[in-house]
């Protein structure tokens, strides 16, 4: 029940969502989108910038799940 609930949250925020449509000339779009990574790596070097918030959302999901288990095992009696 609770598993359904989760999933009809997510398939009425995916419904909100707009339709992205993409243009007909998609490789401008796409070379658009390298320039401007290029640009932005030359301010904050991308190479060291992606382990850094890759490791920070490891940790936080880390934290997350871990509160989630130490919940359940608190209401398993005589263990807690």
């Amino acid at each position: 029940m609770i598993s359904e609930g989760i999933i009809a949250i997510f398939k009425g925020i995916l419904n909100s969502l707009p339709v992205i449509s993409l243009t007909e000339d998609f490789s401008s779009a796409l070379d658009y989108l390298r320039n401007a990574v290029g640009y932005i790596n030359l301010f904050f070097p991308l190479g060291r910038l992606f382990p850094i918030v890759f490791l920070l959302i490891t940790v936080r999901n880390f934290n997350v799940v871990m509160a989630v288990v130490n919940w359940i095992i608190r209401l398993i009696p005589f263990v807690g």
